[in-house]
């Protein structure tokens, strides 16, 4: 019961009989009947579920067990749950990839490519699941897990993981993406590698109105990916042109409207929905002036519309939020 209990103090606040079972090599009857044993002294207790999974009565009890490890010992039970997870659930890793990150980064005293791995797919996984806050802090995990791996010489690769970080720290409203996706621009830059130029600049978009100063460092990053990706038509063409009016938002007021003209053209000869949708996005904030009102009324609409038919909520918001100042301006509200 001790050895079981050890285990899965090293899993976690839950764990399950399996892979238990498997950690422990005791097999899963031997497993249960201590488990049997530590839920009449009280100290754990089932969960309700699909598996058979228990949680620890007291977070106290846990971290006295784990605290009681060797550091050799824990470092060899975390691995082994890591691969008793991969081993288990190789059909839904999935579903396992925060666990896995967890065990494979504390398995190693210093990163290890499988660390990497999992910790990189876990914040995509949150990402993609809307989770900004977890997504930044498993890719910070994983660029400080790459810093100390065999990976660590591969440039292209930490510059697509500092592009991760950087997105997902903007999405968080975190301050630091602007310098992480800075680093990434330059990375991009000294290797002649447009494609994740475009990226980074692209991802280093403001989250503050209109009334901040222009950032002359994102200016520069904008302008060297237009210029390296070339004139011709393209996604990534009108939505760097889009981005760069957002950013020039003071003065060049001239400027400002020839480029989310060319922006908006190109989207439209494009026609590419989700493009166009990201090129208007910019190119409200940056056009707010009496004189744009009923052209940026008719974008609004344009771009509500895009959203419904995509089904994207995110820029149903960015369309509405911004409806609101447009139609405040316009004396259209509702008291």
């Amino acid at each position: 019961t001790s050895q079981v209990l050890v285990t899965a103090a090293v899993v976690g606040a839950e764990f399950d009989l399996a892979v238990l079972a498997y950690v422990t090599g005791l097999g899963e009857d031997a497993v249960a009947e201590a488990l049997e044993q530590a839920m009449a002294a009280g100290l754990v207790k089932e969960v309700t579920g699909a598996t058979i999974r228990f949680r620890f009565r007291h977070q106290l009890l846990r971290a006295s067990l784990y605290g009681s490890l060797s550091t050799a010992r824990r470092l060899r039970l975390h691995r082994r749950v890591g691969e008793a997870i991969e081993t288990l659930y190789r059909s839904r890793l999935d579903e396992h990839l925060p666990a896995l990150a967890h065990h494979f980064a504390r398995a190693a005293a210093v990163g290890s490519a499988t660390a990497v791995s999992y910790t990189w797919r876990a914040g995509d996984r949150a990402l993609a699941q809307l989770a900004h806050d977890q997504a930044a802090e498993l890719y910070a995990l994983a660029l400080e897990l790459f810093d100390g791996s065999e990976l660590a010489g591969d440039t292209l690769r930490r510059c697509d993981l500092l592009i991760a970080l950087g997105e997902a720290q903007r999405r968080a409203a975190h301050p630091a993406y602007r310098q992480t996706l800075l680093d990434a621009a330059a990375i991009a830059q000294g290797v002649g590698d447009v494609d994740r130029l475009a990226a980074a600049a692209l991802a280093n978009a403001r989250t503050i109105g209109p009334t901040a100063e222009v950032d002359d460092e994102r200016v520069a990053v904008l302008t060297a990916a237009l210029a390296a990706i070339g004139d011709g038509d393209s996604p990534v063409r009108a939505r760097l042109l889009a981005h760069l009016v957002g950013e020039l938002l003071t003065g060049e007021w001239d400027r400002r409207v020839e480029l989310s003209k060319q922006a908006v053209t190109m989207a439209r000869r494009l026609g590419d929905p989700p493009t166009l949708a990201q090129v208007l996005i910019p190119v409200l904030r940056a056009l707010r002036h009496p004189s744009t009102l009923a052209k940026r009324l008719g974008l609004v609409t344009e771009l509500a519309e895009l959203a419904e038919r995509l089904g994207d909520a995110q820029l149903a918001y960015s369309a509405a939020w911004a409806g609101i100042g447009a139609a405040m301006e316009a004396g259209d509200t509702i008291l």
